[in-house]
């Protein structure tokens, strides 16, 4: 390919992101601390080689860690470079003060590519304990 062809590819990758295997997802929440009720978007980032990347799908899925259940089952958001993911937040057991949630955000989920990225918060119960 000419030097001209791989610099505008270099330019392209770089400002639209690569498409293909992701090494890194992070995951960038406004705070780890809401109150019961609280709604957020968390958003996942996508890299590879320490450019931004374009994985090929991207699923989720929300733990409560404190009463080892399950909130979301793996659910399929729109992918591109990054990825939106919408939290609402609740406590599971009205007895608890706290709650941690983990949010696990896989790209490229069940393939050879998939690399997984994990947060957690903590979800304060505003009527405290009953």
């Amino acid at each position: 390919m000419s030097a001209w062809g791989d610099a505008w590819s270099d330019a392209w990758s770089d400002a639209w992101g690569a498409t293909g295997a992701v090494d890194q997802v992070a995951i960038q929440m406004p705070k780890t601390k809401f109150k019961e009720g609280d709604n957020f978007t968390a958003v996942a980032h996508f890299r590879r080689d320490n450019a931004t990347a374009r994985p090929s799908t991207v699923h989720y899925r929300v733990d409560c860690l404190t009463n080892q259940k399950q909130i979301t089952d793996w659910t399929e958001v729109t992918t591109g470079t990054t990825a939106d993911i919408p939290i609402v937040t609740a406590i599971r057991r009205d007895f608890n003060r706290t709650e941690r949630k983990r949010l696990t955000v896989a790209a490229d989920k069940d393939t050879d590519n998939q690399v997984i990225g994990t947060t957690h918060w903590i979800v304060v119960n505003l009527a405290g304990i009953r």
